[in-house]
């Protein structure tokens, strides 16, 4: 796995990144954000390496980007269209180029919790770059539910989204540090809310719940049946 860091062409961001090629002719690029929990807690590149060795999914070439740090977090990661911009038009494109592939439609994005969040919206608003999405634990609380409320204002498409949220996601009324935003929505709501809201706009959407609650142990586990759903069905 390659470590690169990939600045936008705006110069307003610069994020360290890891790019794992497929074993084989890559068919799409996968990015994963919040690639610290990816990496270091989940083992996302074993869990995809095995998937592809067993024909599951298709071969994949994978982009995990760091979150930077706590406070780029919640500004990265909360519906935010300057770094939309940066992973679809200059993150993204580079994958492309570096996985040998000529299509930049198609592919994937995934993250959890806040990232997760940014994973849906990013999907819905480049849905010519992004088809699929996995939502794990996604924020979708934030702002009073502000991305289910909008999701009328996106332009038409037939997005695939993996949303998945723990039984034990449970606890309204929280303020989460450093930037102190509100959570006033359990998160097993949220995430069912949006669910309900995407199907409703035609999108193939699966809202699987698992018991636990929100940690990487759990979306560990959730993982691989995630990519499984997401991608097996297209070969």
């Amino acid at each position: 796995m390659n470590t690169v860091t990939l600045p936008s062409t705006n110069g307003k961001y610069t994020r360290k990144a890891w790019f794992m090629p497929a074993d084989g002719v890559a068919e799409k690029v996968a990015v994963f954000l919040d690639a610290e929990y990816y990496l270091d807690h989940m083992d996302a590149p074993e869990v995809i390496a095995g998937l592809a060795e067993r024909g599951v999914i298709p071969p994949l070439a994978c982009l995990f980007i760091s979150n930077k740090d706590a406070e780029a977090r919640h500004h990265d990661f909360t519906c935010s269209d300057p770094f939309s911009d940066y992973i679809a038009n200059d993150a993204l494109p580079w994958a492309v180029r570096k996985a040998g592939l000529s299509n930049r439609t198609g592919h994937l994005i995934a993250g959890l919790s806040l990232s997760g969040l940014q994973a849906a919206y990013m999907t819905l608003g480049y849905p010519g770059t992004f088809s699929h999405a996995l939502s794990q634990s996604g924020s979708f609380w934030w702002e009073d539910e502000w991305l289910v409320k909008h999701l009328r204002e996106f332009i038409p498409s037939e997005g695939k989204f993996w949303l998945s949220v723990g039984s034990e996601e449970k606890g309204a009324g929280m303020v989460h540090g450093p930037t102190d935003l509100c959570q006033n929505l359990d998160q097993d709501t949220g995430v069912a809310h949006m669910a309900a809201g995407l199907a409703s706009y035609g999108h193939t959407v699966r809202n699987h719940v698992f018991d636990g609650g929100h940690d990487t142990r759990c979306w560990k586990e959730d993982l691989p049946q995630a990519l499984e759903w997401l991608l097996s069905k297209e070969r």
